[in-house]
């Protein structure tokens, strides 16, 4: 947790005195989307007590919430912003490929599919369960999967992330 927490950090380094930093997400036909949103501070603080509130009203425990202290948290981009991230996810993995470049695809399909949660519940889970059979049909290996991956893309930057993926592709292809 240290890393990602390090991560999240370093990314509020270039923008000095911002409390919110935003995932710019590049779609396959050149367009740059928001993605998902870093928030400290204030901004952080204000999110953690919206939700304990909103929490609390429906009877729920909210005793593992942490409202206070140096916090980050992560908001998902707008629901329209997360269809066509999504969408563009689909479009990469649906095209044929060849060679090195379904690596390259598979890759930032990733990235953006954890941009574009479908559910409040449960999305990591099932983005990750996808990523594998997918990847295990078009890279004809099983794809090897970074720990805290949903995390990891929260907080990189889009380069860094595939780079990261990437990297464990090639300790991966052992062949179906």
């Amino acid at each position: 947790m240290r890393e990602i927490g390090a991560a999240a950090a370093a990314r509020f380094g270039y923008v000095s005195g911002s409390e919110v930093v935003t995932n710019l997400v590049n779609l396959p036909d050149g367009r740059v989307v928001r993605g998902t949103r870093l928030m400290r501070g204030n901004t952080a603080r204000h999110a953690a007590t919206e939700i304990a509130s909103r929490i609390s009203s429906r009877g729920g425990d909210i005793s593992r919430i942490v409202t206070d202290g140096d916090l980050i948290y992560i908001a998902s981009a707008s629901e329209t912003e997360r269809r066509e991230i999504f969408r563009a996810a689909m479009t990469l993995l649906a095209q044929g490929h060849a060679g090195t470049a379904t690596l390259d695809f598979w890759l930032r399909a990733a990235y953006l599919l954890f941009q574009a949660p479908r559910k409040k519940r449960g999305a990591d889970a099932t983005i990750r369960t996808f990523l594998i059979a997918a990847g295990a049909c078009l890279l004809e290996y099983l794809p090897r999967l970074i720990h805290d991956i949903d995390l990891l893309a929260y907080v990189q930057t889009e380069a860094q992330f595939v780079d990261e993926l990437r990297t464990a592709q090639d300790s991966a292809g052992s062949l179906l």
